[in-house]
């Protein structure tokens, strides 16, 4: 029965996501566009039935994070959603029908091999973690016990009140679900796809941002060689799917696909989902927010008024909290603090809410020590990093020499032109130049707001990585 209505809701969800996303000018919006806006309706599916089971069980008792009740929550919300799609975001003037993206020269036979090999490489690496002992478990503090209780119990409370386990569990909720229809050695492999994602949005972005075909595969290719990215996408962590749905949420909010009017909506699920990942996104979401708020579209389409901006800012906060509303509600409801344990410098104290008694603000302090010697050293690393050798090689093993050569550089030329070129009205500039000046201070942002949390390890600034 566990496997016929687990198979029953990945139908559901995946021909769910196939039909919600019915562009009216086809046209005008990429094929590789088209198939991120169905990929990203199919997970917000795939979570939003169990939210919406998990925060009935936050105050109803009883087994209800289950299958057979998913499947029929599934069918419910697509037909509810087929049915009420002509009531969805009118066209406004932002959504108005602009010219596809140049497709430029086709990818020259260096590049061509570059995609090779690296999707080789990975074919082979997921092939690696299938026949040889499932790893990627043994990392997992809290990850997999989650899912294991969450299933087990049929609820998405806190089973633990360690902090490590009140966090909120999307990547619990990911794992669990294959966990209980595949066996161990073919969902060490689940993951891999969010690397997958990752490259597809870092290449709309970087073309987006006016890259040629071939800069924008090459850059999306190397940052698989970071091994934050890669050995992160082979072991059954959070920091990987976290960085795809935040990628697709600025991608969303920078594009603003003129044949899907409900894009604001996609982009604060995307936001959601990133959040039920890793709470850290947070800012993401707050400054995707402030790019529809504020921001605009392509040249090509109209600039929005003061409504349409507020129409698109309420629908995409409506829907970063229907992603991650639950976690947000059960821990308000268990523990008295929705943001638990996350402590925001301070701010959920003052507001009278629950601090977290066993969170160690030393140890995170410290942590940074893995890496540098010193906080300073963080402005030469990886030039100068603190390993030692004979450690274990793993994720958190150094950025490598891809991020040395382009992140840093890339950040300083950049900074330097802001300053020495000539200044332009921001109307004046080229889609892929303000592009491109976005995803910049996006990107100094979050590494900002990393650099101040005191929680300096590099896996918490991998969307920071990805935009710059």
């Amino acid at each position: 029965m566990t496997v016929i209505s687990g198979v029953l809701y990945l139908i559901v969800v995946g021909f769910g996501g196939w039909f919600l996303v019915r562009a009216q000018s086809f046209h005008s919006l990429s094929s590789a566009d088209l198939w991120v806006c169905r990929l990203l309706t199919v997970f917000a599916l795939f979570f939003f039935a169990f939210d919406v089971l998990g925060a009935v069980g936050v105050f109803v008792p009883g087994r209800w994070v289950t299958f057979p009740y998913a499947a029929l929550v599934a069918m419910a919300l697509f037909a509810a959603a087929y049915a009420f799609a002509p009531l969805r975001l009118p066209h406004t003037v932002d959504s108005a029908a602009a010219p596809a993206t140049p497709p430029g020269p086709p990818l020259n036979v260096a590049t061509r091999l570059v995609v090779t090999v690296v999707a080789g490489g990975f074919i082979g690496v997921a092939a690696l973690l299938v026949i040889g002992f499932p790893r990627g478990y043994e990392a997992n503090a809290y990850h997999l016990p989650s899912a294991v209780n969450f299933f087990r119990d049929g609820s998405l409370h806190i089973w633990d009140n360690a902090y490590l386990h009140t966090l909120p569990a999307n990547a619990s909720l990911w794992d669990g679900f294959w966990l209980r229809l595949l066996p161990e050695r073919f969902v060490a492999v689940v993951n891999l796809p969010f690397l997958g994602l990752c490259v597809l949005l870092l290449y709309r972005l970087c073309r987006f941002s006016g890259a040629d075909r071939s800069a924008a595969a090459l850059i999306s290719c190397g940052i698989t060689t970071i091994p934050l990215f890669g050995f992160c996408s082979t072991e059954m962590g959070a920091d990987v799917a976290g960085v795809a749905f935040a990628l697709t949420a600025f991608w969303l909010a920078l594009s603003r696909p003129p044949s899907f009017p409900s894009w604001s909506l996609l982009a604060g699920a995307a936001s959601g989902l990133a959040y039920g990942y890793k709470p850290l996104h947070l800012v993401t979401a707050a400054l995707v927010g402030l790019l529809i708020l504020c921001g605009r579209g392509p040249s090509a389409q109209p600039r929005p008024g003061a409504r349409d901006r507020l129409l698109r800012t309420a629908s995409f906060v409506t829907a970063f909290f229907a992603l991650a509303g639950v976690w947000l509600l059960r821990n308000e409801v268990e523990l008295g603090n929705p943001f638990y344990p996350i402590p925001l410098g301070g701010l959920p104290e003052r507001l009278g809410f629950t601090p977290a008694v066993d969170w160690s603000y030393d140890e995170f302090k410290y942590a940074e020590l893995e890496w540098v010697h010193a906080t300073w050293q963080w402005l030469i690393y990886p030039w100068v990093e603190g390993h030692r050798l004979h450690q274990n090689f793993k994720f958190s093993s150094g950025l490598g020499p891809f991020f040395a050569a382009t992140i840093p550089v890339a950040w300083i030329a950049w900074g330097a032109m802001l300053v020495v070129r000539e200044p332009r009205r921001y109307s004046e500039r080229s889609d892929g130049d303000r592009a491109a000046r976005v995803l910049y201070v996006c990107g100094t942002s979050i590494f900002l707001a990393w650099w101040m949390s005191g929680s300096r390890q590099p896996r918490y600034v991998m969307v920071g990585i990805a935009a710059l």
